[in-house]
């Protein structure tokens, strides 16, 4: 059995506070600024995606941060 570990978050690209992405939903809001930013179907598939493709091949606690267009970080 393989389990993983998913931190990810995004940086506002109205006031650069770091947002958790902590629920599968279509959009987050951020706290300080209120600008709501979508992040889709596509979005999560490729998040996941990748996770569960590199889960088998690390040693625990390997892991690594990721950034995708300088807003997301997982």
């Amino acid at each position: 059995m393989i389990g993983i570990c998913l931190e990810a978050g995004l940086t506002c690209p109205g006031c650069e506070t770091q947002i958790p992405l902590n629920a599968l939903v279509p959009s987050f809001t951020c706290a300080a600024c209120g600008k709501e930013i979508p992040f889709g179907a596509e979005s999560w598939k490729s998040l996941l995606e990748d996770a569960l493709h590199e889960a088998p091949y690390l040693e625990e606690g390997s892991g690594s941060t990721s950034n995708i267009f300088g807003d997301f970080r997982f």
